[in-house]
């Protein structure tokens, strides 16, 4: 249900919080649900599973914002090629998952241990969505910089 709705009030959101709140926020969105996911099958509890699931989805709009951050960083002609860079990478960890789900179950014989390991992966998602906010914050900068540089310039031309 959340994956259905969100998108369809995420660019308000957007608008009124920006973009690496919303992404931070997402990003938690994803450890908090995979956590309370771990502790209703711990607890064998359909309630909290089903609650961690709505929360994860929120997450999962993650896709939405990282079209936007490639939409400001790429130009129009250099966007195709990073698109299908982010397809393929979801892609890609869909198959590792898909291919490892039954190993670790056999060898743990338990669904959490393959949660707790998603759980580290969300976690190691979050730093990543850290670090892409700091990095989108320095490189918008650098573009204001720059911009207004290039206007300063363009001003004293014509002065002279």
């Amino acid at each position: 249900i959340s994956s259905i709705i969100v998108p369809f009030g995420l660019p308000w959101f957007l608008d009124r919080v920006g973009i690496r709140t919303v992404c931070i926020l997402f990003a938690i969105c994803g450890v908090l649900g995979q956590w309370v996911f771990i502790l209703g099958l711990e607890h064998k509890n359909y309630h909290e599973c089903l609650l961690s699931r709505l929360i994860f989805g929120i997450g999962d709009s993650m896709t939405i914002l990282q079209q936007t951050i490639m939409c400001l960083w790429f130009s129009p002609e250099q966007l195709p090629i990073a698109f299908s860079m982010l397809l393929f990478m979801v892609k890609l960890v869909r198959a590792i998952n898909d291919n490892t789900a039954s190993i670790v179950y056999n060898r743990s014989h338990t669904l959490e241990t393959f949660f707790w390991i998603g759980l580290a992966i969300c976690v190691f998602s979050l730093g990543c969505a850290i670090l892409l906010t700091w990095i989108h914050a320095r490189g918008i900068e650098a573009k204001v910089q720059k911009a207004s540089a290039e206007k300063e310039k363009e001003l004293q031309n014509q002065k002279i």
